[in-house]
């Protein structure tokens, strides 16, 4: 008779009744649960304890700063214009993913600005 298939059979039927247990371990946890033990706490028909209370001290709070009402802020939406940003004053440039900011606006960036040498930290 051979060794491997008597050990085979061996750990399959543990395998099978270590599943079989933890389902049925896990039906057990279900219905203890769901009984549900409740317990309320009693309450008691006197309390001992002390009751401080604040005196009356008049307290001052210093100022922070002058003290400013807000005041809502109006702005007028003239019919038939919308905001437009910076951007909408150079419509040629709309074609281009990337620009540079420059004192005239924006511009394009030229392809001899590129360099591929060192960089230059500042």
């Amino acid at each position: 008779m051979e060794l491997i298939p008597v050990l085979s059979t061996i750990i399959l039927i543990a395998t099978i009744s270590t599943f079989l247990l933890a389902i049925g371990a896990y039906i057990l946890y279900k219905i203890r649960e769901g009984k549900g033990q409740q317990v309320v706490a009693p309450i008691p028909a006197t309390v001992k304890a002390e009751l401080y209370t604040p005196a009356d001290i008049p307290v001052q709070v210093p100022r922070q700063g002058p003290e400013i009402a807000p005041q809502p802020a109006f702005f007028e939406q003239k019919p038939g214009h919308s905001f437009q940003p910076e951007f909408a004053k150079y419509p040629q440039l709309k074609d281009y993913k990337f620009l540079k900011y420059t004192s005239e606006g924006y511009v394009v960036p030229s392809k001899e600005e590129k360099s591929t040498g060192t960089l230059k930290w500042k």
